[in-house]
């Protein structure tokens, strides 16, 4: 049995929010987007559409996306070329199916100042 002079005190349930145990980085992206007040379900949802969005815009999924290095004297151009399809050794070079316009055969002289 209550006792009449025990106050009631009211419950009030706050919903904790969603994105609390994220970094701080994070909860900031997501309360800069409004998302942090969404339901999760609705915030995975616009997430998934912003993400969707910014890979139109580039053109490519990330990993289908070619990074250049800042420094023109970089190594890390070799990869770039690598992916490109720029041979390791200027000998690696194909020319056996090209002709001159005329249908004549290309002469090593000229090959060899090409690579």
């Amino acid at each position: 049995m209550t006792d009449i002079n025990t106050p009631v005190v009211p419950v009030i349930n706050t919903p904790v929010e969603w994105s609390a145990g994220f970094d701080e980085e994070t909860r900031g992206y997501l309360q800069n987007k409004g998302l942090n007040t969404k339901k999760i379900d609705e915030a995975v949802v616009e997430i998934s559409k912003m993400h969707r969005n910014a890979e139109k815009l580039l053109g490519a999924p990330s990993t289908e996306l070619v990074r250049f290095p800042k420094d023109q004297n970089s190594p890390d151009w070799k990869s770039v070329y690598s992916r490109l399809g720029v041979p390791n050794d200027a000998n690696e070079y194909a020319f056996k199916d090209i002709k001159f316009s005329d249908g004549s055969e290309l002469d090593q002289g000229f090959t060899d100042t090409l690579c």
